[in-house]
């Protein structure tokens, strides 16, 4: 297995670890859940 491959693997254990301590249902409790959406796409000029 090459350096990258390595890397990759490890990436996914992280965000594995993220989303089991912090679950979808939990940040759709969360205050700013339901607030406004920034675009970027819109001209900001």
């Amino acid at each position: 297995m090459d350096i990258l491959e390595e890397i990759i693997q490890h990436k996914y254990k992280e965000v594995e670890a993220l989303k089991s301590m912090h679950p979808v249902k939990l940040l759709e409790k969360s205050i700013y859940f339901e607030g406004p959406t920034v675009s970027l796409n819109e001209d900001r000029g």
